[in-house]
């Protein structure tokens, strides 16, 4: 298994199958909504059930002005407050891959009684930023937390999908609460990493 610079891989047996980590640091500040992702692995572990989730993350939100250098830093303006506003009704960031299955998740909206099939392997909880216009608000830009590593807790099944990531490439797109690509106007992000798992159990436990 092969890894560009931006990510780190580790095998490691478990619970009578293999665990893949793949570690992603994205660029500082990035703008684009789709993270490229550098991963090969070789399609013969990847044959029957696979199991794929989001082991930990940590997002820093960038609630600075845009011409400030460094982060974090306690220079607050009108930009500040209103980032600070719009940062406080974000619920959590959704990771999808066209890469994966479309029968890997399905979302269910209860206003319009509809639903629909998607690429959506995780949904990441953020932490509650306040809102407000004082300065102690600012002690919160940062959401980070590890999720329990369980097949059935965080891991989505794909099944005989052995193309999904030996293609040397996992294109990752990130969306917000509405399903569409991340806001990075209304939600600047100044840092983001996340741990990416992939479980494929023993042919026994297929």
């Amino acid at each position: 298994m092969t890894c560009g610079s931006k990510c780190t891989c580790k095998k490691e047996e478990w619970n009578n199958g293999t665990i893949y980590r793949i570690f992603v640091q994205r660029e500082k500040n990035a703008t684009s909504s789709i993270i490229d992702v550098p991963v090969d692995i070789a399609q013969s572990e990847l044959t029957g059930k696979v199991f794929i989730g989001v082991e930990n993350y940590c997002l820093d939100r960038r609630v600075t002005p845009d011409d400030e250098t460094n982060y974090p830093l306690t220079n607050f303006n009108a930009q500040s407050a209103d980032r600070r506003e719009k940062w406080a009704s974000v619920q959590y960031l959704q990771l999808q891959s066209i890469n994966l299955p479309p029968d890997i998740d399905f979302t269910a909206m209860e206003d319009t009684q509809t639903g629909r099939n998607t690429h959506i392997f995780a949904r990441i909880p953020l932490q509650t930023m306040f809102s407000g216009n004082t300065n102690n608000n600012y002690m919160f830009p940062r959401s980070a937390e590890t999720f329990p590593l369980t097949k059935d807790g965080i891991l989505y099944e794909m099944t005989n999908n052995p193309h999904a990531l030996s293609n040397g490439r996992l294109r990752i797109q990130l969306l917000g609460d509405d399903n569409g690509p991340w806001n990075f106007t209304d939600h600047p992000i100044y840092n983001l990493a996340f741990t990416i798992v992939i479980y494929k159990p023993r042919n026994t436990y297929n």
